[in-house]
């Protein structure tokens, strides 16, 4: 199968202003090695998050295979959950939960998502978005739409082992009110197509307290590094660069063509 999907572009430029839930997981291992370093020292880890945050970059808003499954998939995991569950879920897309310099964007909630806005600000009791009041949301799912060995792999897990606890933390992190978190395993395929596990605040305590000291651990490193100077400094664009190079490879088939 083919797959496809394409994000708004909105989005993806809103998440570049933030440390996600999806990088938070990714650092979890630089962030152990770090402890180690001497005090002051960068984690280049870190420092290369900061770097792809701020570099001007084409923003690819098309994905295929796996990732685009995965998008493609969470909203038929949600009304999967909902055909069975009384308390109804609605499903998220391209669209960011902020708070400070962190955010996470989720699959499904028990509030709608009413307007178009890619960007959310999580306050005591609400999330607003810049047309819209949504009342505090209690309850949050993740979607993992994984092929049907990995999937298996994840249905037999115990509830706490499993490798997305960080990336859930995270929305406890941003939403203070929170009451409950599912994570969703959801592969219609599988002779097991679904299975979904459930973490309250207290559950993941541990966790939590991780997502702190990392994203702390990132605006340190922000600060480090825009304190960060060279007394060189390139005198291209890399666009400029780029039609550089084009420019030679159409002049150089011109001059094959007509052998000169």
């Amino acid at each position: 199968m083919n797959w496809y999907h394409e994000v708004n572009k909105d989005w993806l430029e809103a998440r570049l202003n933030y440390i996600t839930a999806t990088e938070i997981a990714k650092l979890v291992p630089a962030y152990k090695r770090s402890l180690k370093l001497e005090e002051g020292a960068i984690a280049p880890e870190f420092a290369a998050l900061w770097a792809e945050k701020v570099s001007s970059q084409e923003l690819d808003t098309v994905s295929y295979g796996a990732a685009a499954r995965g998008h493609v998939m969470e909203w038929y995991a949600v009304e999967s959950w909902n055909a069975k569950r009384e308390d109804k879920l609605y499903h998220w897309d391209d669209a960011i939960i902020t708070k400070g310099i962190v955010g996470f964007s989720p699959d499904a909630m028990n509030e709608s998502q009413v307007d178009d806005s890619v960007e959310f600000v999580a306050r005591d009791h609400e999330i607003r978005s810049t047309s819209v009041n949504y009342p505090q949301p209690k309850y949050i799912m993740e979607v993992k739409a994984y092929e049907p060995a990995h999937h298996m792999k994840c249905l037999v897990k115990d509830k706490m082992e499993q490798d997305e606890l960080v990336q859930i933390a995270v929305a406890f992190y941003v939403l203070d009110y929170l009451e409950e978190a599912h994570l969703c395993f959801y592969c219609p395929s599988a002779p097991i197509s679904m299975k979904v596990f459930s973490y309250t605040r207290d559950d993941l305590e541990v966790e939590i307290e991780l997502v702190s000291n990392i994203v702390e651990r990132y605006r340190e490193t922000v600060k480090q590094c825009n304190e960060l100077s060279s007394d060189l400094v390139s005198i291209f664009t890399e666009k400029e660069i780029y039609d550089a190079m084009i420019e030679e490879v159409e002049l150089n088939r011109k001059d094959n063509v007509f052998g000169f």
